[in-house]
């Protein structure tokens, strides 16, 4: 191919104005560069971070190796927050301590439902599911809300006695684990569960009937719910296995034979704040192995036989509050002192009957004693009232209610006055 001098010449007149094009966009690349790099070192040094900073600086250490394992523990830490209902977000259930792989507790008190250990049902002895608590209510039908009476809680087919014991699968079960679902506990509920030996309450519990537990020997290990208010009639009545038991300061009243022949029961703690102001007729009776109660500051009145027969209970602090103290209150109890508050006008019959004090003071509100109200307290050498003669005089005393006593007098403010 021939080319002519002009047309070479236009050729190399556009290759040079093409490379003069090149060279000045790469000028104005590298200005731009230098601005940035120097806009950057400016904010550096002037202690400023921007969202641009971290971008560009994200963009030039590409080469920087990141740990696996921390990528992926934060990716963990993300999800954990996301889909934890428990507010700790440590995923470890305060029922047992196992510390959970998928957190379900959606009613966020970290008790999880989806532990294996405090998974609502029935367990043995090792802890091993038998039936979680939807088999009992699907399957065999179980209500523990429903109030069975003394004569068909053994037969109704509904009842947790009858899905214990007549169901040879369920037989073994030593654990309950109530749903936190259950508000209350039926009369009789689990009366006679013998093999029972222990039982978890969810604290959305607030009312148990009367004999809830009644009978049931083999009983441990019971937790009192946080939203019970009272403690009915017998609920845990004949229960021997029970060494010792926490009564919730929400709890205002012990009624009557609550822990009736609770042989094993060493200790009864009363929570700090306790509303209690009234521990009912029987409530401890027979409860021999009791060798310590706090009885709270609010209670005022200690029913009849409250604590008879509780013969390790050797000593005991009535608050001042109590006004009265019931027939038998303290009979064949092993109190080597005790103190009688000043509040309290009435001393019922044979309030301190067989007790092995050596001495007691009688306050000077007191307007009755009972009959045999301190009857062969064989060791009461001393007796004091804490008024006048005149007012003795007029106190209100049924027979015999110092009878068969070494002491042989009444010591009073300004004299004393003779027992014979």
């Amino acid at each position: 191919m021939k080319y002519t001098f002009k047309s070479v010449i236009s050729l190399l007149l556009c290759l040079f104005l093409l490379s003069v094009t090149v060279m000045t966009a790469c000028d104005r690349g590298n200005s731009a560069e230098s601005i940035i790099t120097t806009a950057t070192e400016a904010e550096t040094e002037s202690g400023m971070v921007t969202e641009t900073d971290t971008d560009t600086n994200t963009d030039t250490n590409t080469d920087i190796e990141t740990d696996p394992e921390t990528e992926i523990n934060k990716e963990t830490e993300t999800e954990v927050e996301t889909a934890c209902m428990d507010e700790n977000c440590d995923h470890e259930c305060d029922s047992c301590g196992i510390i959970l792989s998928d957190c379900t507790d959606a009613d966020n008190d970290n008790n999880c439902d989806a532990c294996e250990k405090c998974m609502p049902g029935l367990y043995d002895a090792d802890e091993n599911l038998l039936a979680s608590w939807s088999e009992l209510v699907d399957t065999y039908g179980m209500d523990v809300t429903k109030n069975y009476t003394s004569y068909n809680y053994s037969i109704a087919t509904t009842s947790p006695y009858y899905v214990l014991t007549q169901n040879e699968a369920l037989f073994s079960a030593q654990k309950i684990v109530v749903p936190h679902s259950i508000t209350s506990i039926g009369d009789h509920a689990f009366r006679a569960c013998s093999n029972l030996t222990s039982i978890n309450l969810p604290d959305g519990v607030t009312s148990m009937g009367s004999y809830a537990f009644f009978d049931c020997s083999g009983l441990t290990d019971v937790n009192i719910p946080n939203g019970l208010t009272s403690i009915d009639f017998a609920a845990f009545g004949n229960c021997s296995g029970l060494a010792s038991i926490q009564i919730p300061a929400g709890v205002m009243s012990i009624g009557r034979n609550a822990f009736y022949n609770c042989s094993g029961l060493t200790s009864v703690t009363f929570a700090e704040g306790s509303q209690c102001t009234s521990i009912d007729n029987s409530a401890f009776f027979d409860c021999a192995s009791l060798t310590r109660i706090n009885i709270p500051a609010c209670v005022t009145n200690i029913g009849d036989h409250a604590f008879d027969c509780c013969s390790d209970l050797v000593s005991i602090e009535i608050p001042e509050g109590v006004t009265s103290i019931g027939d038998s209150a303290f009979r064949y109890t092993g109190l080597t002192s005790i103190s009688i508050p000043a509040g309290v006008t009435s001393i019922g019959y044979s309030a301190f009957f067989y007790c092995p004090f050596t001495s007691v003071k009688i306050p000077a509100g007191v307007t009755s004693i009972g009959e045999f109200a301190f009857f062969s307290c064989t060791s009461l050498t001393r007796i004091t009232f804490g008024g006048t003669v005149e007012e003795w005089n007029a106190v209100s005393k049924g027979e015999n209610w110092a009878y068969n006593v070494p002491a042989t007098q009444v010591r009073c403010d300004g004299g004393a006055v003779s027992l014979s």
